[in-house]
């Protein structure tokens, strides 16, 4: 992947957030970027979140595009707004509307180039986890039952399991069983005002909190597959790398990088 990916947890500090706007921007260089605001019909779309915070960056080409329907992710006079960014931002509320909306589409189409023509594609809460190769689905964060656990196919600009809202959701049990029922993929959570980057086969972290990394590769025993949905969720062999603004993730070698981190 030539471009650069990120995934940004949800923001509630001012400061962290223009440091990791700051990241985005600096990589995309020069040139627009495009901010896609992507909700259902009921859905209310934040006003002003992300442009006046790029604006104080410098931002003085932003393109703003909503998308309510899964028809106007492959609109072409939409998307016409998008020609020539550097950037694109993904935002929303809910993974399942982000993946319904832009799987397939033409939409997804164009990020996938941008990155190949090495731009930024940045995921901002639920935007960061559609990013991966699959979603973690369901409500109850605090269950740790295989029968809570439900996976949904993301856009796979990454082929990371991305989860969000880590710290306060308790949501260990579902991030464990997902890389139980993809031993080979990488689960990746992001605390609140945090965000990873993947460039060049290494994860950096920015911000104040923390960025949850679970491997399941050499997991020597899981009941994810058996057939009692109530059991609890027995996993053994997991490794857990837990880094913050000071490490990377080398991503080939699937191995923490203590002190690694490239600069900001």
């Amino acid at each position: 992947m030539p471009g650069v990916l990120m995934a940004i947890g949800p923001e509630e500090d001012p400061a962290c957030k223009r440091d990791i706007l700051k990241a985005l921007v600096d990589r995309a260089g020069d040139g627009p970027l495009g901010l896609a605001q992507v909700f259902s019909r009921d859905d209310e779309a934040p006003q002003g979140a992300y442009e006046s915070a790029l604006a104080d960056l410098g931002v003085s080409d932003l393109r703003v595009v909503e998308f309510r329907e899964r028809s106007s992710s492959s609109d072409p006079a939409r998307l016409k707004a998008f020609d020539g960014v550097r950037g694109m931002v993904v935002v929303g509320d809910d993974q399942l509307t982000l993946s319904s909306q832009l799987g397939e589409s033409a939409l997804e189409a164009r990020l996938r180039a941008l990155l190949q023509d090495g731009g930024v594609v940045a995921g901002v809460a639920a935007g960061a986890g559609v990013l991966g190769a699959a979603m973690v689905m369901g409500d109850n964060l605090g269950t740790y039952h295989v029968a809570c656990l439900h996976l949904s196919p993301g856009l796979g600009l990454s082929d990371l399991v991305i989860d969000q809202h880590f710290a306060e959701g308790a949501c260990m049990g579902r991030l464990v069983a997902a890389v139980a029922m993809i031993p080979g993929t990488l689960g990746v959570a992001i605390d609140k005002n945090a965000a990873l980057i993947i460039e060049d086969e290494r994860m950096n972290v920015l911000g104040h909190g923390s960025i949850y990394v679970v491997d399941g590769l050499q997991t020597t025993h899981s009941n994810v597959g058996e057939s009692d949905s109530q059991a609890s969720i027995s996993v053994h062999g997991l490794r857990l790398h837990v880094l913050n603004a000071e490490d990377a993730f080398d991503l080939r070698a699937r191995t923490a990088l203590p002190g690694g981190a490239i600069a900001h």
